[in-house]
């Protein structure tokens, strides 16, 4: 992976994508015409998965209370469910970042 400074990405040509155009733009006025539906048989072969998050150091324990079947369900997805829960956990974060600090401050336990 290249990695660029700002002032170089600045510099990139633009493209010729009308952005705002598209923003506009109706899900019904998208052509995909030359995209081929998913029959049920490759839908039901996706395997979702999320990126792994970049390691971030040493991990912190806690304890937390979840719905045994909520817990039951990361289990039968196998080995690392921690680690699945960890990264939806982090995804949540991120999109909630997106959108700005946090309403609530956050408490600590004593």
């Amino acid at each position: 992976m290249k990695r660029i400074t700002v002032k170089d990405f600045s510099k990139l040509k633009k493209g010729k994508t009308d952005w705002a155009r598209l923003r506009r733009m109706k899900d019904e006025e998208i052509d995909f015409s030359d995209i081929p539906e998913l029959t049920d048989q490759e839908l039901a072969q996706i395997v979702w998965t999320v990126p792994r998050a970049p390691q971030s150091g040493a991990k912190i324990t806690i304890s937390m209370r979840v719905d045994p079947d909520v817990l039951d369900w990361y289990k039968r997805l196998g080995r690392g469910y921690q680690s699945r829960m960890h990264m939806v956990l982090r995804a949540f974060m991120q999109a909630r970042q997106v959108r700005g600090k946090p309403k609530k401050s956050v408490r600590r336990a004593a």
